[in-house]
């Protein structure tokens, strides 16, 4: 009986420890399983979603800046004398609609640019894109602000200079992101990357000047902001240094 019972017990090792490898192999496949679900749902190449959804939070700020701007009925049934004088004293709100207009207008070309050659997203990548949302859908809020203000306050000028930095770092931020990851096309070389990187430099720097301006002076501070159409339309190979620019100065 004995040796019986040893016999079994022996025959029986082989077994369990061929049971802790299935076991083992199980758990292996079942964690890879998982870690191949985890980067299926965080990542993909199926960027039309996120496109279609920044487009339309770009028309929502879009249409709700229009909101502020209206005349009362009675205005409008009024005499010319008096309906000029309205219009006289809604023209820096209609000035602060044109700007922000052109500038979330702005805002959504260089995003879709920069998404034509945007080919796959990661988990952070659309974070850094919501985060560029909140601040274009914030954006009249400010606007709103500065409606009402007739330069009493610097507090409206300066929020809206900040949330108009947000907006653009958080599309720069999403660029580098994109070129880092490598989820650009092809076709995007790194002078290229760097251009368009740069091209926003112009107007965050207007921005950032205009903040200490506005506490100076909160109703000529905010003057600094018209130089931002220029900023955005300033070639951004002006920004750059070509091989073929360092010889022509070298030889000059």
């Amino acid at each position: 009986m004995e040796r019986e019972t040893e016999s079994a017990g022996t025959a029986a090792e082989p077994l369990a420890a061929n049971v802790e490898q299935v076991l083992a192999a199980q758990s292996v496949d079942g964690e890879r399983l998982v870690e191949d679900l985890h980067n299926v749902l965080a990542q993909g190449e199926d960027v039309e979603r996120t496109v279609f959804f920044s487009d339309a939070v770009f028309a929502i700020a879009l249409t709700v800046l229009t909101l502020d701007l209206r005349l009362d009925g009675g205005v409008i049934g009024s005499n010319p004398e008096e309906l000029a004088a309205t219009l006289a004293q809604k023209l820096p709100s209609l000035l602060a609609f044109i700007l922000s207009f052109v500038l979330i207008g702005g805002l959504w070309l260089q995003h879709h640019r920069r998404f034509k050659a945007i080919e796959r997203y990661d988990v952070p990548l659309q974070i850094i894109n919501l985060t560029l949302l909140f601040f274009v859908v914030f954006l009249p809020v400010p606007t709103a602000m500065l409606f009402d203000n007739h330069g009493s306050s610097a507090l409206p000028a300066i929020v809206y200079a900040a949330c108009l930095a947000g907006c653009w770092l958080s599309l720069d931020l999403l660029w580098w992101q994109a070129w880092r990851r490598g989820y650009t096309s092809s076709l995007v070389t790194p002078a290229a990357f760097r251009r368009s990187l740069l091209r926003s430099l112009p107007g965050l720097a207007v921005l950032l000047v205009s903040i200490p301006l506005c506490l100076l002076s909160p109703t000529y501070g905010p003057l600094a902001w018209l130089l931002l159409v220029p900023a955005m339309l300033l070639p951004a190979r002006l920004m750059t240094t070509t091989p073929a620019r360092k010889q022509r100065a070298r030889a000059g």
